[in-house]
């Protein structure tokens, strides 16, 4: 495919996925969308590799699948908490339920 140079058209529904992802990483537009994802995706793993969590410690699908959940909540929730806290935060005050008055 590489030596045909940039494909047209629609991609033909026979390709293997690994074809139809070659084919696609010949046009500019699918080299920039690419490009991208080393600025979404792959630098969360990284973080989360840093902060220690690169093998799961738990056995089992939905085991890991509940830890790589906590992994994740707790990625974000720390990601939060170095954005630090907003500043109309502190005007906002918490509702406080009256109780009925009884008759």
């Amino acid at each position: 495919m590489r030596e045909q140079g940039a494909p047209r058209g629609r991609i033909p529904e026979h390709l293997s996925p690994r074809d139809r992802m070659e084919r696609k990483l010949l046009t500019k537009r699918g080299r920039s969308l690419y490009k991208l994802r080393s600025q979404m995706v792959e630098p969360v793993f990284g973080q989360i590799k840093t902060r220690g969590c690169d093998t799961f410690m738990r056995r089992g699908l939905e085991a890991v699948r509940s830890e790589w959940r906590m992994i994740c909540a707790t990625h974000n929730l720390l990601k939060l908490f170095r954005t630090g806290v907003p500043k109309f935060a502190n005007k906002i005050s918490p509702i406080v339920a009256t109780a009925p008055a009884s008759p």
